[in-house]
């Protein structure tokens, strides 16, 4: 286990604060400085939005606890998915994603290599190629409706 004294957060990072909505506390969010790099995104919104972050959450309302319990959770988000995790599942999810940056290493280096390939293309033959593919696909459908 990390020594969180040696790790820097914010106070607001390390304090629980009461949130009325969520009825229970949370610390806020630790975030990479990496946005977002979703598809389903414009590259604005993408700004908006960090790649991982995570916070803790103590789940306590006082009037339903005894009925409930308490719990406390990590909210780990990617992108705009989150997942709610024990700390025992927070913990597994750190040490797969310490398992898996080797081989994403390897996979960036395999990459890389191949890279040396690229080139950007003919715009103008691009333009020409969607053209036709157009042509194409209306003659299909024109095709399908007599």
């Amino acid at each position: 286990m990390t020594d969180s004294l040696l790790i820097p957060l914010t106070p607001e990072q390390s304090t629980f604060t009461f949130d009325g909505g969520l009825a229970g506390r949370m610390t806020d969010p630790v975030e990479t400085a990496l946005r977002d790099i979703s598809g389903q995104h414009s590259p604005a919104e993408n700004t908006e939005i960090p790649f991982l972050a995570a916070r803790a959450v103590v789940l306590d309302d006082e009037r339903t606890t005894a009925a409930f319990g308490r719990r406390t959770e990590v909210w780990l988000d990617y992108g705009t998915t989150s997942g709610s995790l024990t700390p025992a599942e927070a913990r597994e999810v750190l040490e797969a994603m310490r398992d898996f940056l080797p081989r994403l290493e390897a996979v960036i280096e395999i990459a890389e290599r191949e890279a040396a390939d690229d080139f950007p293309g003919d715009p103008e033959l691009a333009r020409l190629h969607l053209e036709a593919e157009d042509l194409r696909i209306k003659a299909i459908t024109e095709g399908a409706q007599a």
